[in-house]
């Protein structure tokens, strides 16, 4: 079983049914950071689904400032993210994380995003999910993630 590392290479295409869907694209990974300015983490996955699984719930990517910058970090320079509020796709991992930043500062303190449902892809995955605020569920979408041919 083939381990992969926080900056390995991934493409997630969405598709959502009311939140912006999201597109992130990655290829070879970028240079390191100097020390003072890294930030990644060194995140064994072991496909698709553990490293959405991880940015999701773990690092809660799509609600606060840390798990973005986790996103950002797990994305590669030539990333491709489609937001359907967006007239054009993000691209580049920094406007990705700019974008990220942008969306969690607008809905500070509005909710929380839920994953519902995942599929169990190595190189592709989907998963449901859901806005919540307390009991309440608002938003609801479905995301489709493909890892590059670097994996």
């Amino acid at each position: 079983m083939k381990l992969l590392q926080s900056s390995f290479q991934l493409l997630l295409l969405t598709t959502t049914t009311l939140l912006p869907p999201v597109v992130f694209g990655l290829s070879t990974p970028a240079p390191p950071s100097p020390p003072q300015q890294q930030r990644k983490k060194v995140r064994l996955v072991q496909g698709a689904n553990s490293l959405i699984e991880a940015l999701i719930v773990e690092e809660e990517c799509f609600t606060t400032t840390n798990g973005a910058r986790e996103f950002e970090d797990a994305c590669a320079p030539n990333i491709v993210y489609e937001d359907c509020y967006e007239p054009q796709p993000i691209v580049g991992s920094a406007d990705v994380g700019k974008h990220l930043l942008g969306k969690i500062e607008q809905r500070q303190g509005k909710g929380k995003f839920r994953l519902d449902k995942i599929s169990d892809g190595k190189i592709a995955c989907g998963f449901a999910w859901t806005w919540t605020c307390g009991e309440e569920e608002g938003l609801r979408g479905t995301t489709f993630v493909e890892l590059n041919e670097d994996g």
